[in-house]
C-alpha cells in the first residue's frame, strides 16, 4: 500500500532522513506488500511532509491513499490514514536505511518494517484500475457452469493464473471478478445471471447453532429477511443464530470502515450494503427470533445473536 500525508518539519536533517520510497511486508495474514512514498512539501505557508501509501495485496486498499497526518521528530515517524482507520509508528535506523515499526488498523496491530528503496530495488506501483471499453466484447475461452450440490460448503472465488473458479456464486459475480467491472455495468442478461444461488433452497433442520459469517452485506434487505426466515426454519427448538458482519450504528456513519465498506458493496454488488443494528434486529424479530442482541468485537465487524422462539 502507498501512503500520503502532511506534517510539520522539525529540522534540516529531516528531509534527507525520510524523503524517498520505503517498502516492506506487513506481517498480517499471508503477508501484505506495502510501499510508502514520502516527499517534502515545498510550501512557505505550510511546509512539511507528504506521503502516499499502497497495499499491493489488498484490493480495497490497492490505490494510493494520502495520509491524513504525519509527524517526524527525532528518529520517530508517525502517520495516519484516516480513510482506512490506520496508523503507523516507527523508528528510523541510525544509518537512515530502515524503519522498524508497527501498523495498527481497526485496533489490530502488526509489525511493519520498512526498507529504503532505490530506483533498481523499488517495487513497481500498480496502475489504476480502468473501466472496460464500451465497445469491448469479452469472451471466456472455457466456461463450465453447473449447479452446486445442496450440501456443497465451498464458497467464493479463486484464481489460478488465468483460470477463475467460483463456488456458490452468481454468474454476475464471476463476470465482475474475471473482467474487473462493476456489477452495475453488467446489463441485458437473463434474470438467472444475477440470481444468487441458494437464496430459496432449504437449509436442513434441527440445528442447534447456525453461523452466518460475512454473508449479509452481499444481500438486499429482502434477501436477508428471506435468509433469516429459512435459518429459523432450519433451527431446532431454542437453536441460536450468530451473524458476523459489519454492523453499523443507527445513523450508519460508524464504524468508519464499515460505512466505507458499504460504498464498496454499492460498486461491486447488485444489491449489497452494510446494515445497521436496528435493521438486523428488525429482520430477526420478523423471522421469529427472540432475545436479539449485539456483541461488539475489536475491529469493524460485530455479532448479532438471536434465539429461535
Amino acid at each position: 500500500m502507498l501512503l500520503g500525508c502532511t506534517g510539520q518539519p522539525v529540522g534540516a536533517q529531516t528531509t534527507a532522513d525520510i524523503a524517498g520510497t520505503w517498502q516492506g511486508t506487513l506481517q498480517a495474514g499471508g503477508g501484505q506488500r506495502i510501499v510508502v512514498k514520502i516527499s517534502k512539501v515545498a510550501s512557505a505557508a505550510k511546509p512539511g511532509w507528504k506521503a502516499v501509501y499502497y497495499n499491493f495485496d489488498s484490493h480495497a486498499e490497492g490505490s494510493g491513499k494520502l495520509a491524513t497526518s504525519i509527524k517526524f521528530e527525532g528518529q520517530i515517524l508517525q502517520f495516519t490514514v484516516g480513510s482506512i482507520d490506520a496508523s503507523y509508528t516507527g523508528k528510523l535506523s541510525s544509518n537512515g536505511t530502515s524503519i522498524a515499526g508497527t501498523w495498527t488498523q481497526s485496533r489490530l496491530s502488526h509489525p511493519l518494517n520498512l526498507q529504503r528503496a532505490n530506483e533498481d530495488s523499488a517495487w513497481a506501483i500498480p496502475g489504476a484500475d480502468r473501466d472496460m471499453p464500451p465497445d469491448a466484447s469479452p469472451e471466456f475461452e472455457v466456461a463450465t457452469i453447473k449447479p452446486a450440490p445442496s450440501d456443497w460448503d465451498r464458497y467464493g472465488h479463486h484464481f489460478n493464473g488465468h483460470q477463475v473458479s467460483c463456488d456458490n456464486e452468481t454468474v454476475n459475480t464471476m463476470i465482475r471478478y474475471a473482467y474487473e467491472v462493476s456489477g452495475r455495468q453488467i446489463v441485458g442478461g437473463p434474470e438467472w445471471v444475477s440470481n444468487d444461488p441458494g437464496v430459496s433452497d432449504p437449509l436442513g433442520e434441527n440445528y442447534d447453532l447456525i453461523l452466518a459469517s460475512a454473508i449479509c452485506h452481499m444481500f438486499s434487505p429482502e434477501e436477508n429477511r428471506s435468509l433469516f426466515r429459512r435459518i429459523r426454519q432450519a433451527l431446532g427448538p431454542k437453536g441460536k443464530l450468530v451473524v458476523q458482519d459489519f454492523i453499523l450504528e443507527p445513523d450508519k456513519t460508524a464504524p468508519q470502515f464499515a460505512a466505507l465498506f458499504s460504498l464498496n458493496m454499492l460498486v461491486g454488488t447488485r444489491t449489497g450494503s452494510s446494515y445497521s443494528e436496528p435493521e438486523y434486529a428488525s429482520w430477526l424479530r420478523d423471522a421469529g427470533f427472540e432475545n436479539v442482541r449485539r456483541v461488539r468485537l475489536p475491529g469493524p465487524a460485530g455479532l448479532m445473536i438471536a434465539t429461535g422462539a
